[in-house]
């Protein structure tokens, strides 16, 4: 099972946007773990994600979070726009496609 970290400045929001993204993995048979943290957790927590992405109001803390994972976990930004519709859809696919490569870790 692969886990994806969802990190925001207190982990409300990312909680709100995992609530729904389970629908999605549902829908789509996947075999992932979420959890929804704040930043400071955020940091103890990453190097044993496999993904992690911010929420945009924490862009700021990319590198702070690149340094905590030696590079060794991809991390990303959710987009303003797909955070604030809570576009599970194209959040979901920005996290396979970073957990698969596809995607530069930081966009």
């Amino acid at each position: 099972m692969r886990k994806l970290l969802f990190a925001c400045t207190a982990g409300m929001s990312t909680r709100l946007l995992i609530q729904r993204m389970r629908e999605e993995i549902s829908s789509r048979e996947l075999d992932l773990e979420m959890a929804a943290l704040s930043l400071s957790e955020a940091l103890d927590a990453a190097p044993d994600a496999d993904v992690v992405l911010l929420g945009p109001q924490i862009a700021y803390a990319r590198t702070e979070l690149e340094r905590a994972v030696h590079g060794k976990v991809p991390i990303g930004v959710i987009s303003m726009a797909d955070f604030g519709h809570l576009n599970v859809a194209h959040i979901l696919d920005q996290a396979l496609d970073l957990l698969d490569g596809k995607q530069e870790a930081g966009k």
